[in-house]
């Protein structure tokens, strides 16, 4: 096995879940494309085609901001805070993804997170939400509504050098 990035782990495990698909697929109406780490900062909507039709109306974007042991362990683990940005067409639809997606990571009713699980290939000591979803200033020229949310991954980091 080779090393593991958080960032990647997510992506997968989250097109697992069906949240979204890979950049490389065909875009779609219903289903948003997830990016890693884009240079140019959070992706939008794909473009429309030459007949002035929508081919995406939401993009998710990965982004880890941080990397970091906690004071003590930093020797066995490492903590990933990762941005999740939203950008939609819609204002409602970025909410509802941002919901679904805090479902998966920090469900409610467990208290701290989740912990012990398998994202993807990874297995994550605790995941939590780091910073509440919140909307993000409009961007200039933009057609979109950009909402962000920051999640914390802790793992061992045997297993990230795995």
């Amino acid at each position: 096995m080779s090393s593991l990035i958080v960032v990647e782990q997510l992506q997968t495990y989250l097109i697992e879940q069906g949240i979204g698909q890979h950049p490389d697929t065909a875009p779609s109406l219903t289903v948003p494309s997830i990016w890693t780490m884009p240079r140019k900062g959070a992706k939008m909507p794909r473009k429309p085609d030459k007949g002035g039709r929508l081919l995406e109306n939401m993009t998710v974007t990965l982004h880890d901001q941080n990397l970091a042991g906690p004071p003590g362990v930093a020797a066995w683990l490492e903590d990933t805070f990762v941005d999740v940005t939203t950008r939609s067409i819609n204002p409602a639809e970025g909410k509802l993804l941002h919901r679904t997606i805090a479902g998966l990571l920090a469900p409610i009713g467990k208290v701290g997170g989740r912990k012990h699980w398998t994202m993807h290939e990874l297995l994550v000591q605790e995941s939590r939400i780091w910073r509440r979803e919140q909307a993000l200033p409009p961007v200039e020229g933009g057609t979109t509504y950009d909402r962000v949310a920051s999640y914390q991954f802790r793992c061992a980091r045997s297993t990230l050098a795995a």
